[in-house]
């Protein structure tokens, strides 16, 4: 009897657990920012969290799960060297890497997107899925790109007050050597 007990208790504990696993899930993703996804390597599908529609815009029935759809979102001058540094790190079979590419919205814009993902390998070595975290850095990559303008501005400029400083030293030489003669012409006239 105590047998049957554990036995039918056990998968009603596996459920409250699974439960919790996803409710813990749900949490962190909503205390996020960023887009959570999930790509299964066998069906090629991927699984978006809603954080697709909040940064990008596309709701859950516009997400298509294809892996398709998602490289015809990447930037065309991105889309290859992201579909290089994937299979590289699929073929090296890397658990971890990161990439910065642009991600198309869904008016059409691109955003600057950080992505980090992690490779599930199964027992006997082979691939089956990628979990990421896509990450909106568009703000930062402006803020960078402002920075970039000013510190070549104000690196132009202090190559002009060089220039000023040189011209204002040869200016100072050319007085302090024009006003020697009449010095010293009162020096002598003083003199006598």
């Amino acid at each position: 009897v105590s047998l049957l007990i554990i036995c039918a208790y056990a998968p009603v504990e596996n459920e409250n657990k699974l439960k919790e696993s996803v409710d813990r899930y749900n949490i962190v993703a909503k205390a996020t920012s960023d887009i959570i996804w999930d790509r299964d390597l066998i069906t090629d599908k991927i699984i978006w969290n809603k954080g697709l529609q909040g940064i990008f815009g596309y709701r859950e029935r516009d997400a298509i799960t294809s892996v398709d759809w998602w490289y015809s979102k990447i930037h065309p001058e991105d889309k290859g060297r992201v579909t290089g540094v994937v299979n590289h790190n699929l073929n090296k079979k890397n658990t971890r890497w990161q990439d910065e590419y642009r991600f198309q919205s869904v008016d059409g814009t691109y955003k600057d997107v950080f992505d980090r993902v992690f490779l599930v390998i199964d027992d006997a070595g082979k691939p089956i899925r990628m979990i990421g975290a896509m990450q909106d850095i568009t703000a930062l990559k402006e803020s960078e790109e402002t920075l970039i303008r000013l510190n070549d501005a104000l690196q132009s400029r202090a190559r002009q007050l060089q220039g000023f400083n040189k011209e204002l030293e040869q200016f100072a030489y050319i007085v302090s050597h024009d006003l020697q003669e009449p010095l010293r012409m009162i020096s002598s006239f003083m003199q006598l």
